[in-house]
């Protein structure tokens, strides 16, 4: 597999590994992670055997993007202000870029495709699967890690979200010890180009973090996302583009196919409907005929044409 730049791969694979371990000391990790999508998104999972991964700034999530990135932003901001070593005027300005979330976003992108440990969820209903037409696609959980990590030319992360604050400042904390020791050490040699290097750093964690810290009331989601982070400048062929309601949507292609197994599907709920059986059957059918074997059940939560 290709990696396009093994730093960024380093540096990830460091913290998904930390942040998976955080997570599992407070809760049972998952056995299956479920996918909220329409008829079309179903369609398209089953008929091309691949999953999408958007650009964070085309999604909903942006303002929970926001609230985190400035989280992590007034944070850093204080801690700034006490450092107790001399300042150049390159070096303020290489601060200043580092606090500068339309900088972070003009020379980054970000993609997310999200999960849940919950599948059947009347928030993720209303909000995914509109016109009463949705469905819960589960995935076994460490099925889903070994295609995250088999994927080529891309390399993406399976994350848990973290909604309490406590956790938040603990993770806030925990990077901002890495980060600002080495800052320090760069300061008082002088060393602007290693400090470029180091704040390089500290922007990939910086973004990661932005994408997964979420706040406490949207903790009944339970949601993982898979993360991929790219840079602006160079040429990515593997970056797609879809059809929005309003513009293009750029995303990424997690090709399915890379399961061990036939398939990484583990059940399907069916959304809220009035056509319950009727639904359930050409569920089954539809797997039939694809040759995917996994359970089909509908929500149990009341049909409302909400």
């Amino acid at each position: 597999m290709r990696i396009e730049n093994t730093m960024e791969k380093k540096l990830m694979d460091v913290y998904e590994e930390k942040l998976i371990k955080r997570y599992a000391s407070n809760h049972p990790l998952p056995t299956i992670l479920y996918h909220y999508t329409s008829q079309d998104g179903l369609l398209g999972i089953l008929n091309d055997s691949k999953i999408w991964a958007t650009n964070i700034l085309y999604l909903n999530d942006e303002a929970e993007f926001i609230y985190s990135a400035n989280l992590i932003e007034s944070d850093i901001k204080t801690t700034i202000k006490s450092l107790n070593a001399p300042v150049t005027k390159r070096t303020k300005k290489i601060f200043e870029e580092m606090l500068d979330q339309s900088w972070i976003l003009e020379h980054f992108q970000i993609f997310v495709c999200s999960f849940s440990a919950n599948g059947n969820l009347l928030s993720q209903w209303r909000g995914y699967c509109p016109d009463n037409n949705g469905f819960s696609i589960g995935f076994d959980y460490f099925q889903l890690q070994e295609i995250i990590k088999s994927q080529e030319f891309v390399t993406f992360h399976l994350l848990p979200c973290f909604y309490e604050r406590v956790e938040h400042e603990s993770i806030i904390k925990e990077l901002k010890k890495e980060l600002f020791s080495n800052v320090i050490n760069c300061l008082k040699e002088d060393n602007s180009d290693e400090l470029e290097n180091v704040l390089e750093n500290y922007t990939r964690y910086y973004l990661l973090l932005s994408s997964i810290i979420k706040d406490g009331s949207f903790s009944e989601e339970k949601e993982w996302r898979v993360f991929c982070l790219k840079n602006s400048f160079d040429n990515h062929p593997e970056i797609l583009f879809r059809k929005g309601k309003t513009m293009v949507l750029p995303y990424l292609a997690i090709d399915l196919q890379k399961a061990i197994n036939d398939s990484p599907i583990q059940q399907i709920y069916i959304g809220p409907t009035q056509h319950k059986e009727l639904s359930k059957q050409s569920v089954k059918l539809l797997l039939k005929s694809k040759e995917v074997d996994c359970i089909v059940k509908n929500s149990d939560i009341p049909y409302r044409a909400w």
